[in-house]
């Protein structure tokens, strides 16, 4: 689905015109690396008007613009986990809880006003859950999401129709990539997970950290191969037209150069309304040993060819210029949420293409759904706690009216493609 013609007349008369975006070369360049120390299988996520960054031994950042950054408090503690270990190798060494060295490759994604902080651990993938997107993260289920032995490097991927579905690696090259639909609750299968693709069916040279994307349509299936600790390990990819395949392999788009060796476990980030892509990877330099605990992340730009497949990846030293998040609108799946100015802080709302979700914390109240001619289209009367969603009729610009705590409030929302 696409925006409709009318969104710049609509935005204009409504008063919810975007500012201009300051031009891009006056901001500063991303440091390189990314982020000081070593920092592993990178995950990037746009939440809000800050990014944030999610590295293996669950290190979180976050930065207004891409190249200045802070680092947040760990977003989970391993110790609040009451299993774990006693279910794998290293049950022996410390039961019942997780040990320090197990935890790596996390990714995060909002719904429902709520951030799911997805995981692997000792070769077993968990779910954990915050109010914010650096923390703190509780353990979701007190229990594995999927509690087969190998099932590692997850991430959430929630489609323009609003399905959610889980992608992660399951036994390396003698597996492939699993993936199933999440129910809304983002914590049980609405769908199973299983083997979509491998290296017979779609895929060539996978071994792990796969990471999904769409754009104009078309689904992207990104992953590693070879060994993480070689300088050959490079990232590859696949395209489909349905999130569950079936792929295409297509090549290689980052591998090693004169400089760097091995990038590869990554993530990839749209810029919400442009054509303007990031790819977030861990790397070696030729002055270091390609062993775990010197691998660094690093951020370049992702572009495509006239075709829509991707262009190979230039890997260099001065990483990317900064991002000005100015007049950037509301898109699905990138988990803005939807505050202004008299806003009330205790509602979350956010919009996809085909929905409206909304969560409040504090008081029950009535939400409604009214286009710019003044014609209710929806209307929920929804209690606290509760997690509303709202089909939309379409893609478009509509007023959310809000009455809680015996005041009315109203905004302006988009509802578009990605």
């Amino acid at each position: 689905m696409r925006l409709l013609p009318v969104l710049s007349a609509l935005l204009a008369a409504s008063a919810f015109a975007a500012p201009a975006v300051r031009a891009q070369s006056a901001m500063p360049f991303a440091q390189s690396p990314l982020v000081p120390g070593y920092q592993a299988d990178p995950h990037i996520a746009l939440f809000g008007n800050r990014f944030y960054l999610y590295t293996t031994g669950f290190n979180c950042f976050s930065s207004p613009n891409l190249a200045q950054w802070t680092r947040q408090a760990n977003p989970l503690d391993l110790k609040t986990l009451t299993w774990g270990a006693d279910t794998g190798w290293l049950s022996s060494i410390k039961p019942r809880t997780w040990a320090p060295m197990a935890p790596w490759a996390p990714a995060v994604v909002e719904r429902g006003g709520k951030y799911w902080f997805y995981f692997s651990a000792d070769h077993y993938l968990g779910v954990a859950v915050a109010d914010k997107p650096e923390g703190p993260f509780k353990d979701a289920l007190g229990k594995p999401l999927f509690d087969k032995w190998d099932g590692i490097d997850p991430m959430a991927f929630i489609d323009d129709d609003g399905e959610t579905y889980l992608f992660f690696g399951y036994a390396g090259t003698f597996g492939g990539v699993m993936a199933g639909t999440l129910n809304p609750d983002m914590k049980s299968w609405k769908v199973p997970p299983k083997v979509i693709a491998n290296n017979t069916n779609g895929l060539k040279n996978y071994l792990e950290g796969p990471f999904m994307f769409k754009r104009n349509g078309i689904y992207y299936l990104t992953y590693s191969n070879d060994n993480w600790q070689t300088p050959e390990y490079n990232i590859q990819y696949a395209m489909a037209e349905h999130p569950l395949g079936p792929y295409t392999w297509k090549g290689r788009i980052l591998e090693k150069d004169s400089v760097s060796v091995g990038p590869g476990h990554h993530s990839i980030l749209r810029i919400p309304g442009r054509d303007q892509w990031y790819i977030v990877y861990h790397r070696y330099d030729h002055t270091q040993t390609t062993t775990g605990k010197s691998r660094t992340a690093h951020i370049d730009t992702l572009r495509f060819n006239p075709d829509g497949t991707i262009a190979k990846v230039a890997m260099t030293d001065k990483g990317v210029r900064g991002v000005d998040l100015t007049g950037v609108p509301t898109v699905p799946g990138t988990g803005r949420s939807l505050r202004g100015p008299g806003w009330p802080s205790s509602v979350r709302l956010s919009v996809s293409a085909q929905a409206l979700s909304l969560r409040s914390e504090a008081s029950g109240g009535r939400l409604e759904l009214v286009d710019f001619q003044g014609k209710a289209l929806l209307a929920r009367e929804f209690v606290p706690g509760e997690a509303l969603t709202l089909a939309l009729p379409g893609p478009g610009v509509y007023w959310v009216r809000l009455h809680y705590q015996g005041r009315d409030h109203r905004k302006a929302v988009l509802a578009m493609d990605r």
